[in-house]
Protein backbone atom coordinates (compact mmCIF):
# COMPACT_ATOMS: atom_id res chain seq x y z
CA UNK A 1 0.00 0.00 0.00
CA UNK A 2 1.18 3.51 -0.47
CA UNK A 3 0.55 6.23 1.99
CA UNK A 4 0.57 9.47 2.11
CA UNK A 5 1.11 11.94 5.15
CA UNK A 6 -0.02 15.36 4.27
CA UNK A 7 1.27 18.05 6.87
CA UNK A 8 -0.37 21.39 6.69
CA UNK A 9 -1.25 24.54 9.23
CA UNK A 10 -4.58 23.81 10.27
CA UNK A 11 -5.07 27.46 11.62
CA UNK A 12 -5.24 28.43 8.04
CA UNK A 13 -6.37 25.40 6.33
CA UNK A 14 -9.68 23.95 8.38
CA UNK A 15 -11.71 24.12 5.44
CA UNK A 16 -9.04 22.24 2.86
CA UNK A 17 -8.66 18.72 4.38
CA UNK A 18 -11.60 17.57 1.65
CA UNK A 19 -9.69 19.25 -0.82
CA UNK A 20 -6.30 17.44 0.10
CA UNK A 21 -8.40 14.40 0.61
CA UNK A 22 -9.78 15.03 -3.43
CA UNK A 23 -6.28 15.69 -4.64
CA UNK A 24 -4.87 12.21 -3.00
CA UNK A 25 -7.13 10.77 -4.79
CA UNK A 26 -7.12 12.14 -8.10
CA UNK A 27 -2.73 11.86 -7.74
CA UNK A 28 -3.12 8.27 -6.36
CA UNK A 29 -6.40 6.92 -6.18
CA UNK A 30 -5.72 3.45 -3.76
CA UNK A 31 -3.35 5.59 -1.71
CA UNK A 32 -4.31 5.90 1.74
CA UNK A 33 -3.96 9.28 3.78
CA UNK A 34 -3.53 10.58 7.18
CA UNK A 35 -3.34 13.93 8.36
CA UNK A 36 -0.98 15.76 11.09
CA UNK A 37 0.09 18.56 11.87
CA UNK A 38 3.33 20.13 12.00
CA UNK A 39 4.53 23.97 13.10
CA UNK A 40 7.87 25.61 12.69
CA UNK A 41 8.18 29.29 12.75
CA UNK A 42 9.59 30.98 10.12
CA UNK A 43 9.96 34.62 8.86
CA UNK A 44 8.48 36.07 5.68
CA UNK A 45 10.44 39.52 3.49
CA UNK A 46 8.79 41.97 5.08
CA UNK A 47 9.43 40.55 8.69
CA UNK A 48 6.62 38.89 9.59
CA UNK A 49 6.58 35.79 11.55
CA UNK A 50 4.00 32.70 9.95
CA UNK A 51 2.94 29.14 11.72
CA UNK A 52 3.78 26.87 8.90
CA UNK A 53 4.56 23.76 7.25
CA UNK A 54 8.26 22.44 7.10
CA UNK A 55 9.18 21.98 3.55
CA UNK A 56 10.96 18.80 4.04
CA UNK A 57 7.40 17.19 5.77
CA UNK A 58 5.09 18.68 3.29
CA UNK A 59 4.47 15.59 1.77
CA UNK A 60 5.98 12.20 2.71
CA UNK A 61 5.46 9.54 0.94
CA UNK A 62 6.02 5.84 2.38
CA UNK A 63 5.54 2.67 0.01
CA UNK A 64 5.17 -0.83 1.38
CA UNK A 65 6.30 -3.84 -0.57
CA UNK A 66 4.43 -5.43 -3.02
CA UNK A 67 2.07 -2.42 -4.12
CA UNK A 68 2.36 0.11 -6.42
CA UNK A 69 -0.29 2.87 -7.92
CA UNK A 70 -0.57 2.46 -11.72
CA UNK A 71 -0.72 5.26 -14.14
CA UNK A 72 -3.46 5.19 -16.31
CA UNK A 73 -2.46 6.84 -19.13
CA UNK A 74 -5.44 6.17 -21.57
CA UNK A 75 -7.94 7.45 -19.30
CA UNK A 76 -9.09 11.45 -19.71
CA UNK A 77 -8.66 13.40 -17.09
CA UNK A 78 -12.49 15.08 -16.34
CA UNK A 79 -12.98 18.45 -18.12
CA UNK A 80 -12.13 21.67 -16.81
CA UNK A 81 -14.31 24.70 -17.41
CA UNK A 82 -15.26 25.27 -20.72
CA UNK A 83 -14.59 28.96 -22.50
CA UNK A 84 -17.12 30.94 -23.60
CA UNK A 85 -15.60 32.62 -26.19
CA UNK A 86 -14.93 30.33 -28.40
CA UNK A 87 -15.80 31.13 -32.21
CA UNK A 88 -16.43 29.42 -35.84
CA UNK A 89 -12.88 30.92 -36.24
CA UNK A 90 -11.31 29.65 -33.46
CA UNK A 91 -12.15 26.22 -34.10
CA UNK A 92 -11.44 26.60 -37.76
CA UNK A 93 -7.71 27.58 -37.27
CA UNK A 94 -6.28 25.49 -34.37
CA UNK A 95 -3.54 27.80 -32.94
CA UNK A 96 -0.49 25.61 -33.10
CA UNK A 97 1.51 26.08 -29.57
CA UNK A 98 4.28 27.60 -30.43
CA UNK A 99 6.79 24.79 -28.12
CA UNK A 100 10.29 25.52 -29.06
CA UNK A 101 11.83 21.60 -29.67
CA UNK A 102 13.07 20.28 -26.68
CA UNK A 103 16.93 18.08 -26.89
CA UNK A 104 18.15 15.66 -24.46
CA UNK A 105 16.17 13.63 -21.81
CA UNK A 106 12.61 14.96 -20.56
CA UNK A 107 13.16 17.25 -17.76
CA UNK A 108 10.79 16.53 -14.54
CA UNK A 109 7.63 18.75 -14.37
CA UNK A 110 6.25 21.17 -11.91
CA UNK A 111 2.05 19.92 -11.88
CA UNK A 112 -0.74 22.21 -10.57
CA UNK A 113 -4.58 21.43 -9.86
CA UNK A 114 -6.54 24.50 -11.22
CA UNK A 115 -9.06 25.91 -9.87
CA UNK A 116 -11.54 28.50 -9.32
CA UNK A 117 -12.10 31.35 -11.89
CA UNK A 118 -10.26 32.85 -14.81
CA UNK A 119 -7.96 35.22 -12.52
CA UNK A 120 -7.38 31.96 -10.40
CA UNK A 121 -6.18 30.41 -13.33
CA UNK A 122 -4.09 32.32 -14.72
CA UNK A 123 -2.41 33.14 -10.74
CA UNK A 124 -1.59 29.19 -10.77
CA UNK A 125 -0.12 29.39 -14.62
CA UNK A 126 1.83 32.13 -14.30
CA UNK A 127 3.43 30.56 -10.56
CA UNK A 128 3.61 27.25 -12.23
CA UNK A 129 5.38 28.77 -14.92
CA UNK A 130 7.80 30.84 -12.78
CA UNK A 131 8.69 27.91 -10.26
CA UNK A 132 9.22 25.73 -13.29
CA UNK A 133 11.86 27.90 -15.30
CA UNK A 134 13.48 29.01 -11.46
CA UNK A 135 14.20 25.25 -11.29
CA UNK A 136 14.84 24.07 -14.82
CA UNK A 137 12.23 22.37 -15.19
CA UNK A 138 8.58 21.77 -17.25
CA UNK A 139 5.27 22.36 -16.13
CA UNK A 140 1.77 20.18 -17.20
CA UNK A 141 -1.07 21.61 -18.96
CA UNK A 142 -4.07 19.50 -19.41
CA UNK A 143 -5.35 20.25 -23.03
CA UNK A 144 -8.75 20.85 -21.64
CA UNK A 145 -7.39 23.43 -19.67
CA UNK A 146 -9.45 26.82 -21.04
CA UNK A 147 -6.60 29.24 -20.99
CA UNK A 148 -5.14 27.72 -24.10
CA UNK A 149 -8.72 29.00 -25.84
CA UNK A 150 -7.82 32.11 -24.27
CA UNK A 151 -4.32 33.24 -24.55
CA UNK A 152 -1.58 32.69 -27.06
CA UNK A 153 0.41 30.26 -24.98
CA UNK A 154 3.57 28.45 -26.18
CA UNK A 155 5.76 28.14 -23.83
CA UNK A 156 8.67 26.09 -24.44
CA UNK A 157 9.00 24.57 -20.90
CA UNK A 158 5.01 23.81 -21.42
CA UNK A 159 3.94 19.77 -21.75
CA UNK A 160 0.04 19.62 -23.35
CA UNK A 161 -1.54 16.68 -21.72
CA UNK A 162 -4.44 14.22 -21.48
CA UNK A 163 -3.97 13.64 -18.03
CA UNK A 164 -1.86 14.29 -15.06
CA UNK A 165 0.20 10.46 -15.46
CA UNK A 166 3.08 12.15 -15.51
CA UNK A 167 2.44 13.84 -12.16
CA UNK A 168 0.46 10.64 -10.02
CA UNK A 169 2.67 10.04 -6.79
CA UNK A 170 4.97 12.50 -6.88
CA UNK A 171 5.27 14.90 -3.52
CA UNK A 172 3.20 18.22 -2.90
CA UNK A 173 4.04 21.65 -1.79
CA UNK A 174 0.92 22.79 -0.29
CA UNK A 175 0.75 26.38 0.26
CA UNK A 176 0.04 27.90 3.73
CA UNK A 177 -1.36 31.55 2.78
CA UNK A 178 -2.98 32.00 -0.42
CA UNK A 179 -2.04 36.03 -1.15
CA UNK A 180 1.61 35.81 0.05
CA UNK A 181 4.75 34.62 -0.88
CA UNK A 182 6.73 31.45 0.74
CA UNK A 183 10.66 31.44 -0.76
CA UNK A 184 10.47 28.15 0.26
CA UNK A 185 8.48 27.00 -2.69
CA UNK A 186 11.60 27.39 -5.19
CA UNK A 187 13.36 24.99 -2.30
CA UNK A 188 11.25 21.67 -3.59
CA UNK A 189 13.66 19.70 -5.36
CA UNK A 190 13.87 19.04 -9.44
CA UNK A 191 15.07 15.95 -9.14
CA UNK A 192 11.42 14.65 -9.32
CA UNK A 193 8.13 16.04 -10.15
CA UNK A 194 6.05 17.28 -7.67
CA UNK A 195 2.62 18.99 -7.29
CA UNK A 196 1.87 23.02 -6.04
CA UNK A 197 -1.56 22.78 -4.19
CA UNK A 198 -3.12 26.54 -3.47
CA UNK A 199 -4.15 29.60 -4.99
CA UNK A 200 -0.41 31.02 -5.16
CA UNK A 201 -1.84 34.11 -5.36
CA UNK A 202 1.64 36.29 -5.11
CA UNK A 203 3.44 38.21 -8.26
CA UNK A 204 6.68 36.91 -5.96
CA UNK A 205 6.11 33.39 -7.27
CA UNK A 206 6.47 34.50 -10.87
CA UNK A 207 8.89 37.57 -10.85
CA UNK A 208 11.78 36.72 -12.82
CA UNK A 209 9.11 35.75 -15.41
CA UNK A 210 7.25 38.69 -15.88
CA UNK A 211 8.62 39.84 -20.10
CA UNK A 212 7.44 36.16 -20.97
CA UNK A 213 4.84 35.98 -19.43
CA UNK A 214 3.43 39.30 -20.94
CA UNK A 215 4.14 37.16 -23.89
CA UNK A 216 2.18 34.34 -22.96
CA UNK A 217 -0.96 36.25 -21.90
CA UNK A 218 -1.68 37.33 -25.56
CA UNK A 219 -5.54 36.97 -26.00
CA UNK A 220 -6.49 34.93 -28.56
CA UNK A 221 -7.40 36.89 -32.11
CA UNK A 222 -10.82 36.83 -31.99
CA UNK A 223 -11.15 37.88 -28.20
CA UNK A 224 -8.60 40.75 -28.59
CA UNK A 225 -10.48 41.78 -31.93
CA UNK A 226 -13.93 42.04 -29.98
CA UNK A 227 -11.93 43.85 -27.23
CA UNK A 228 -10.96 46.43 -30.13
CA UNK A 229 -14.42 46.79 -31.99
CA UNK A 230 -15.62 47.36 -28.69
CA UNK A 231 -12.98 49.96 -27.26
CA UNK A 232 -13.53 51.55 -30.87
CA UNK A 233 -16.95 52.08 -30.78
CA UNK A 234 -16.93 54.05 -27.46
CA UNK A 235 -14.17 56.19 -29.32
CA UNK A 236 -16.86 56.95 -31.64
CA UNK A 237 -19.29 58.00 -29.96
CA UNK A 238 -16.98 60.09 -27.37
CA UNK A 239 -15.75 61.82 -30.16
CA UNK A 240 -18.92 62.50 -31.83
CA UNK A 241 -20.78 64.01 -28.10
CA UNK A 242 -17.92 66.06 -27.64
CA UNK A 243 -17.39 66.97 -31.16
CA UNK A 244 -13.41 66.25 -30.06
CA UNK A 245 -12.07 65.72 -34.04
CA UNK A 246 -10.02 62.76 -33.36
CA UNK A 247 -10.18 59.03 -31.94
CA UNK A 248 -6.44 59.53 -31.10
CA UNK A 249 -6.79 62.35 -28.54
CA UNK A 250 -9.00 60.27 -26.28
CA UNK A 251 -7.86 58.54 -23.35
CA UNK A 252 -9.36 55.29 -21.98
CA UNK A 253 -9.12 54.82 -18.71
CA UNK A 254 -10.80 51.29 -17.65
CA UNK A 255 -13.23 50.68 -14.47
CA UNK A 256 -13.30 46.74 -13.14
CA UNK A 257 -15.64 46.80 -10.80
CA UNK A 258 -16.28 43.42 -8.78
CA UNK A 259 -19.23 42.70 -6.62
CA UNK A 260 -21.85 39.80 -6.69
CA UNK A 261 -20.88 36.98 -3.96
CA UNK A 262 -18.09 39.87 -2.41
CA UNK A 263 -20.94 41.48 -1.30
CA UNK A 264 -22.10 40.61 2.64
CA UNK A 265 -19.56 37.78 2.77
CA UNK A 266 -18.14 36.52 5.82
CA UNK A 267 -14.97 35.56 4.72
CA UNK A 268 -13.29 38.96 4.58
CA UNK A 269 -13.57 40.45 1.55
CA UNK A 270 -14.31 43.78 0.84
CA UNK A 271 -16.18 45.81 -1.60
CA UNK A 272 -14.99 48.98 -3.41
CA UNK A 273 -17.05 51.43 -3.05
CA UNK A 274 -18.48 54.31 -4.72
CA UNK A 275 -16.90 56.76 -3.30
CA UNK A 276 -13.48 55.26 -4.29
CA UNK A 277 -14.73 55.26 -7.95
CA UNK A 278 -15.36 59.11 -8.08
CA UNK A 279 -12.10 59.52 -6.74
CA UNK A 280 -9.78 57.66 -9.01
CA UNK A 281 -12.12 59.17 -12.06
CA UNK A 282 -11.11 62.87 -10.33
CA UNK A 283 -7.92 61.75 -9.56
CA UNK A 284 -7.93 61.09 -13.75
CA UNK A 285 -9.68 64.01 -14.73
CA UNK A 286 -7.05 65.76 -13.50
CA UNK A 287 -4.31 64.36 -15.24
CA UNK A 288 -5.98 63.89 -18.71
CA UNK A 289 -8.50 65.78 -21.05
CA UNK A 290 -11.02 64.11 -23.30
CA UNK A 291 -11.18 60.99 -21.06
CA UNK A 292 -13.36 57.97 -21.91
CA UNK A 293 -14.17 55.67 -18.88
CA UNK A 294 -15.08 52.21 -19.90
CA UNK A 295 -17.04 49.97 -17.34
CA UNK A 296 -16.83 46.51 -16.62
CA UNK A 297 -18.05 44.33 -14.19
CA UNK A 298 -20.23 40.75 -12.71
CA UNK A 299 -23.24 43.67 -11.65
CA UNK A 300 -23.16 46.21 -14.11
CA UNK A 301 -26.57 47.49 -13.07
CA UNK A 302 -24.71 48.89 -9.93
CA UNK A 303 -22.47 50.94 -12.06
CA UNK A 304 -24.96 52.24 -13.90
CA UNK A 305 -26.79 53.52 -10.64
CA UNK A 306 -23.81 54.61 -9.23
CA UNK A 307 -21.42 56.28 -12.00
CA UNK A 308 -23.78 57.57 -14.49
CA UNK A 309 -22.11 60.47 -16.48
CA UNK A 310 -21.83 61.50 -19.85
CA UNK A 311 -18.21 60.09 -20.64
CA UNK A 312 -18.94 56.76 -18.77
CA UNK A 313 -19.26 53.41 -20.90
CA UNK A 314 -20.40 50.30 -19.98
CA UNK A 315 -20.11 47.16 -21.53
CA UNK A 316 -22.69 44.48 -21.22
CA UNK A 317 -23.29 41.05 -22.34
CA UNK A 318 -19.47 39.83 -22.81
CA UNK A 319 -17.79 37.08 -21.96
CA UNK A 320 -15.10 37.39 -18.56
CA UNK A 321 -12.53 37.08 -21.11
CA UNK A 322 -13.43 40.25 -23.42
CA UNK A 323 -13.90 42.34 -20.13
CA UNK A 324 -10.34 41.39 -19.17
CA UNK A 325 -9.02 42.51 -22.79
CA UNK A 326 -11.09 45.49 -22.86
CA UNK A 327 -9.33 46.54 -19.65
CA UNK A 328 -6.24 45.95 -20.39
CA UNK A 329 -6.23 47.63 -24.03
CA UNK A 330 -7.48 50.71 -21.96
CA UNK A 331 -4.75 53.23 -21.61
CA UNK A 332 -5.19 53.11 -17.94
CA UNK A 333 -6.79 51.14 -14.84
CA UNK A 334 -9.09 51.35 -12.21
CA UNK A 335 -9.65 48.33 -10.56
CA UNK A 336 -11.76 46.82 -7.58
CA UNK A 337 -10.34 43.51 -5.83
CA UNK A 338 -10.02 40.15 -6.59
CA UNK A 339 -7.85 38.01 -9.00
CA UNK A 340 -9.42 38.93 -12.29
CA UNK A 341 -8.98 42.76 -11.53
CA UNK A 342 -5.46 42.22 -10.31
CA UNK A 343 -4.80 39.75 -13.73
CA UNK A 344 -6.69 42.91 -15.58
CA UNK A 345 -4.25 45.87 -13.80
CA UNK A 346 -1.08 44.09 -14.38
CA UNK A 347 -1.80 43.32 -17.93
CA UNK A 348 -2.51 47.09 -18.15
CA UNK A 349 0.57 49.01 -19.87
CA UNK A 350 -0.82 52.58 -18.35
CA UNK A 351 -1.27 53.92 -14.55
CA UNK A 352 -2.98 51.54 -12.18
CA UNK A 353 -5.37 52.47 -9.05
CA UNK A 354 -6.53 49.72 -6.81
CA UNK A 355 -9.21 49.57 -3.55
CA UNK A 356 -7.17 49.23 -0.22
CA UNK A 357 -7.36 47.20 1.57
CA UNK A 358 -8.85 43.47 -0.11
CA UNK A 359 -9.55 42.62 3.43
CA UNK A 360 -11.11 43.05 6.19
CA UNK A 361 -9.21 43.94 9.19
CA UNK A 362 -9.14 40.76 11.68
CA UNK A 363 -11.06 38.33 8.95
CA UNK A 364 -9.80 34.94 7.70
CA UNK A 365 -8.91 36.51 4.41
CA UNK A 366 -6.79 38.80 6.17
CA UNK A 367 -4.78 36.24 7.50
CA UNK A 368 -3.49 34.32 3.53
CA UNK A 369 -2.05 38.32 2.89
CA UNK A 370 1.62 39.55 4.22
CA UNK A 371 1.63 42.04 6.52
CA UNK A 372 1.89 45.18 4.27
CA UNK A 373 0.36 43.30 1.50
CA UNK A 374 3.66 43.43 -0.27
CA UNK A 375 3.87 40.32 -1.68
CA UNK A 376 0.34 40.43 -3.72
CA UNK A 377 0.43 44.21 -4.57
CA UNK A 378 3.20 45.94 -7.10
CA UNK A 379 4.75 48.56 -5.58
CA UNK A 380 4.14 51.13 -8.85
CA UNK A 381 0.39 50.63 -8.60
CA UNK A 382 -1.58 53.61 -6.66
CA UNK A 383 -3.84 53.00 -3.63
CA UNK A 384 -6.90 54.90 -2.87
Amino acid sequence: MMMFIIYLNMKYFPDRVQMLRELNDEIAPTARYDMAVDYETVGTDDGEKNETVIEKDILILKEEKGVTVEEDNDKEEPKEQPNETTTPEDNANKTTLKTQKRTGKKRNCVCAKFIGGLGNYMFLYASAFGVARKKNMDFIMLKTNSLLKTFQLGADNMRVVANYSLCRGAPTYVETRNCAFDKRIFLMSNKSSFWLYGYFQSYKNFEGSFAELRTQFTFKNAIQKKADTILSDIKQKYVKLTNNTKQTNVTVVGIHIRRGDFVGNNYGYTVATKEYFEKAMRWFNSKYANIAFVVCSNEISWGKKNLRKHNVYFVEKRTREVDMAVLATCDHLISSVGSFSWWASWLSKGTVIYYFPPAKTGSELRNHYSKNYTDYFLSKWIHF
